[in-house]
């Protein structure tokens, strides 16, 4: 499955987003509960688009929108932007089981430039 090449280049965290959210309290402590509901719900998005995938519906869109919804709010813009062009893919049915790579290796390097915030 190949992405938009402007989709993958996007940065990976909205800064000013990020301040705005880390500047909700003195000690961040509002940021770093985000940060880690976010780990929290994505892993969960993450093993219901694969069962979804493996299994016979193969609807993730419902997913992939929760999914860019709690990306946008944190500040998580790539992350985001592959979801929102997923959600089009998978609304042609092509979708196959390598997003659930691409969307883990999103993920994680999000969650790196997410913790390194802290």
């Amino acid at each position: 499955m190949v992405l938009n090449q402007q989709t993958l280049a996007q940065p990976l965290l909205d800064d000013q987003r990020i301040s705005r959210l880390k500047n909700t309290d003195e000690d961040h402590a509002f940021y770093i509960e985000m940060v880690e509901l976010f780990e929290l719900r994505t892993s969960e998005l993450i093993e219901e688009i694969s069962k979804e995938i493996n299994g016979e519906r193969k609807d993730i869109k419902p997913q992939l929108h929760k999914l860019k919804g709690i990306s946008f709010s944190l500040g998580a813009n790539r992350l985001a932007e592959v979801c929102k062009e997923l959600e089009v893919i998978a609304e042609q049915g092509n979708i196959d089981p390598s997003v659930v790579g691409l969307l883990t290796e999103t993920i994680n390097a999000t969650l790196a430039a997410q913790k390194a915030q802290l």
